[in-house]
């Protein structure tokens, strides 16, 4: 089969869950044998090198630049359907491409890799009768209206509901025009389904790669530090790092002085670098992720807010760390907590828990292994690939009958 993937970014460095989640696809599409096209914006934030990906894709780019503007942000409120995050990546210059990529390959398969893409299902939809259909990496207007409910600034808080609001219409108002949705998770396709898709659906998780399966189980004796990784540009991960911070890191301090915490991520917007905390290390990206979480035996992911499936949840476990996160974090991946990781939703239980690791090195060690045997039977890349291929056939076969 001939795929064409539609991105809005080219998908490298793997430094964060969106790049991981489709470099690995093209990937293991193209050593399954079929050959992977990819149409991709490519961003003045995220600018790379197409040539990245020529090992395992063809690729074509255009530029864009998707800086955001108050001005253009405000009227856009006032004058569009489109939400603004999403009409940034609206471009004539990639239409324009995605005419020449669709008539030079007749792709048998169209996967729009997120919601800012179905800004070209029209366009799509009069060049070929190829299967369009969504890779969800969440639900998007879920992630912002959980932005919202925790959001503190009144003003940004309003804001932030209506561009929620928004944004709900708009994935409402495309479902009916795609012709399959691949989700990451079974909660995210259970809320597809109540948003009105009735169309083929299937859950097919992100994988890990087998270079972090393949590591050394790494454990401290005598745990001094405590890990974070992910994108600190990403609101989701911010607002949930400050409260943290707040609520529970400056009271645990007290109790436990000579444990450190060590924050790292790509992109750290100004608030973070701002940050002031006892104890608190903080580096921006790190050059590589597992050389940096092999120093831990614990690691939190303290989200409030965000949807879809956290990719560094999934790697860090098959790392064999003790992860410590939100009930939010752990949406979409079938975790027990106490077994293979630990799940808390308030500051009193986030204090308890990690008093209860530093205390007892072993639980850490236990909770490690179980997690790292889950990632390996769980989430197997090829293994995965195989059930979309087997959704490609199915969308192929219905859309021909």
């Amino acid at each position: 089969m001939t795929i064409l993937q539609i991105t809005n970014r080219i998908p490298y460095p793997l430094t964060d869950g969106g790049a991981i989640a489709i470099y690995h696809v093209s990937k293991y599409l193209h050593l399954a044998g079929h050959q992977v096209i990819i149409a991709s914006l490519n961003t003045n934030k995220h600018f790379q090198d197409p040539s990245v990906m020529n090992n395992i894709a063809r690729i074509y780019t255009t530029n864009i630049n998707t800086d955001l503007s108050v001005i253009k942000a405000f009227n856009n409120l006032l004058f569009s359907d489109i939400p603004y995050n999403i009409q940034r990546f609206l471009s004539q210059e990639f239409s324009a491409l995605l005419i020449k990529v669709i008539q030079k390959h007749q792709p048998d398969i169209i996967q729009l890799e997120g919601l800012h893409l179905c800004l070209y299902i029209d366009l799509l939809k009069s060049m070929t009768q190829a299967p369009i259909l969504l890779r969800a990496h969440n639900v998007e207007f879920e992630i912002w209206s959980r932005l919202a409910k925790n959001e503190k600034n009144w003003f940004k808080k309003i804001y932030i509901y209506h561009l929620a609001q928004k944004i709900k219409k708009y994935e409402i108002s495309n479902l009916g025009r795609l012709d399959g949705i691949i989700s990451m998770t079974t909660k995210d396709a259970d809320q597809f389904k109540r948003l009105g898709f009735k169309g083929p659906l299937i859950t097919v998780p992100v994988g890990v790669s087998e270079k972090w399966l393949a590591e050394a189980l790494f454990f401290e004796e005598r745990i001094t530090k405590i890990g974070f990784l992910g994108s600190l540009e990403w609101l989701p991960n911010v607002q949930g790092l400050e409260w943290f911070l707040e609520k529970v890191w400056l009271r645990f301090h007290n109790d436990y002085p000579q444990v450190e915490l060590h924050v790292a991520g790509r992109n750290p917007i100004e608030k973070v670098k701002n940050w002031r905390y006892p104890n608190v290390v903080i580096y921006g990206e790190v050059p590589d992720a597992i050389e940096y979480l092999k120093s831990f035996s614990i690691v939190i992911v303290p989200l409030l807010s965000g949807s879809g499936m956290r990719v560094k949840i999934v790697e860090s476990m098959a790392l064999g760390k003790c992860i410590v996160t939100t009930s939010i974090g752990a949406e979409g991946i079938p975790v027990n907590s106490g077994e293979n990781i630990f799940i808390a939703n308030d500051a009193e239980s986030w204090q308890n828990i990690l008093k209860i690791l530093i205390q007892n090195p072993n639980k850490a060690m236990s909770i490690g292994e179980n997690a790292r045997n889950f990632a390996r039977h769980h989430y197997e890349w090829s293994f995965l690939v195989k059930q979309m291929l087997d959704f490609y056939q199915q969308l192929k076969i219905k859309e021909n009958a």
